[in-house]
């Protein structure tokens, strides 16, 4: 499992919830809009700083792409999973337990 302070997607039970572990990854990364712009690039990826600023004012849920990206920039990328997994379950109104392990 992860650092404590660490935002962990299982906890949000919605989509604004889930949002908001989202803008406390940014905020744990301290890295601005453009310097995930900057980083998701490197990464290969496609995450403009608009739409993300975008996905974090809203309270519904980023497509998984966009999570990856944005998961991966902030560099929690071995968590990705546990958090696309996470966001599946809010989308599917699932109640799945988080595993024990990430």
């Amino acid at each position: 499992m992860g650092n404590r302070e660490d935002p962990w997607p299982y906890e949000a039970q919605d989509a604004a919830g889930f949002v908001k572990s989202m803008r406390q990854l940014k905020e744990r990364a301290g890295l601005t809009y453009r310097e995930l712009e900057e980083r998701a690039a490197r990464n290969g990826d496609v995450l403009a700083r608009s739409t993300l600023a975008d996905i974090l004012r809203r309270e519904s849920l980023p497509r998984p792409d966009l999570l990856a990206a944005f998961v991966r920039a902030c560099g929690d990328e071995r968590r990705a999973g546990a958090w696309l997994d996470a966001r599946d379950r809010i989308a599917t109104g699932g109640a799945a337990a988080p595993p024990t392990d990430t």
